[in-house]
């Protein structure tokens, strides 16, 4: 699979649990949110990239 994932701004879950007052479950909700599906397979990918 894959996919793609938006770094800036996600912070580590163990930071939003420290200084937002997160769960852990929280946090790796929050930390998901910027996971984004692209391809089931890397050749799939690959095709996207010239359609």
């Amino acid at each position: 699979m894959v996919v793609f994932w938006e770094r800036e701004n996600a912070g580590e879950k163990e930071m939003l649990m420290r200084e937002e007052g997160l769960t852990k479950e929280q946090a790796e909700t929050r930390a998901r949110e910027n996971v984004f599906y692209v391809a089931e397979t890397f050749t799939d990918f690959l095709y996207k990239l010239y359609d």
